[in-house]
């Protein structure tokens, strides 16, 4: 080891050291702060599942050998909002604001036809290309059906290579099926979480992918 390269890595150590301590500290508070939420969630998911009878009063009955006759309306009535939402799904739109609304400077020539596109209208037609090459009508079911069963859902917008051998990304719509791996910023206070400073998304894998993942 040079002379004078000690320094640099014990301050580089103490900054990583300093970088996990916030992250667990971060986790500990994001998991204090959705438990209520969390614990709530599994509760409806439960009895949207069948299991409606508390848990002293069905045991209580089974001593005694009386029934528990559970009669479920529950999940009629969740079809009927799912497949209300399938049928009028929303759509993005994107408007120009109004200074640029009628402004020239904002049009894109269209070089294969005589009308020119507006940028509001440029951006719409990517977005819509975004949803349609990530499946997205599939995603956006899926977090409306967990919002709907639990209380909430969850949508990402990733990034992806074009192909294997470009370095040009795409964006990509994804949901997130373990609803409960999501940990948002609990100082968040906008309803979309716009404001949020950070995020936390777990997955469980086994360790050999871990280590192949991120030798």
């Amino acid at each position: 080891m040079l002379p004078g390269n000690e320094p640099i890595q014990t301050r580089r150590g103490n900054d990583e050291q300093a970088v996990l301590q916030e992250i667990r500290e971060r986790a500990a508070h994001a998991v204090e702060a959705w438990q209520h939420n969390h614990d709530a969630a599994h509760e409806d998911i439960r009895f949207l599942a069948g299991e409606q009878w508390p848990e002293a009063i069905r045991k209580e009955r089974e001593d005694e050998g009386r029934p528990c006759l559970t009669l479920n309306k529950l999940p009629q009535y969740i079809d009927q909002v799912l497949g209300d939402q399938r049928q009028n799904r929303p759509a993005v739109s994107v408007h120009p604001v109004e200074a640029n609304a009628a402004s020239d400077a904002t049009k894109v020539p269209n070089v294969a036809g005589t009308n020119d596109y507006d940028l509001a209208q440029v951006y719409e037609a990517l977005i819509r290309n975004i949803e349609y090459t990530s499946n997205a009508e599939a995603h956006y079911d899926t977090a409306f059906q967990h919002a709907v069963e639990g209380g909430f859902g969850w949508l990402r917008v990733l990034t992806k290579y074009s192909s294997d051998d470009a370095f040009e990304q795409d964006l990509c719509i994804k949901s997130i099926h373990n609803r409960f791996a999501v940990l948002m910023d609990p100082e968040a206070v906008e309803p979309d979480y716009s404001d949020a400073s950070w995020c936390f998304i777990g997955d469980r894998v086994k360790r050999a992918e871990f280590r192949q993942r991120h030798p």
